[in-house]
């Protein structure tokens, strides 16, 4: 080792370095172990926002996708059950409607027998036409006594309503 010279004769090398302190140390190891500077640091601070903020974006968009799906789904029930009734409403007006029209045409038969005229019926407008594509009154033998349309020699002997009226001890509609 060197002797250490006097003051006066020493230079900026020769003067002795003073003792780091501890924080400027601990700075130094900290360096050490992150080595990302600051500007990357920001850098990836913003990275992770940005994506954070397009993460929350899309869970944003997606329930609202699917509070608008659940909100057409209402509206389609509600649709739905609308022409539910609707439909229920026009069934039950045409079964009243083929109700009246065979109660007219049953009265007449009774009445006139198997000279009742039903086609004269539904063009004068005693029964709504549109509803039916043909009414005729039908014998206990299932042979068509009188009908809207052309009907000689028509039978209806081998359908099911047929033996159901035949059979039956009511005087009631059977479809």
């Amino acid at each position: 080792m060197k002797p250490t010279p006097p003051a006066s004769e020493r230079t900026a090398l020769d003067t002795p370095k003073p003792a780091r302190d501890e924080s400027a140390l601990r700075r130094l190891v900290h360096r050490r172990r992150n080595p990302l500077h600051a500007t990357q640091r920001i850098r990836l601070a913003l990275a992770l926002f940005v994506a954070l903020l397009i993460a929350g974006t899309w869970a944003a968009a997606l329930e609202r996708v699917a509070a608008e799906r659940d909100e057409d789904i209402a509206a389609k029930h509600i649709e739905l059950a609308n022409l539910a009734v609707a439909y229920e409403e026009h069934v039950t007006r045409t079964l009243k409607s083929a109700e009246q029209a065979l109660a007219l045409v049953r009265h007449q038969y009774l009445e006139h027998g198997a000279r009742v005229d039903i086609r004269r019926m539904m063009d004068s407008g005693e029964m709504d036409a549109t509803i039916f594509a043909n009414i005729a009154v039908v014998d206990a033998r299932g042979d068509v006594v009188s009908s809207a349309l052309p009907a000689q020699g028509v039978s209806y002997a081998d359908r099911d309503w047929v033996a159901v009226h035949r059979t039956a001890t009511t005087d009631e509609l059977y479809i």
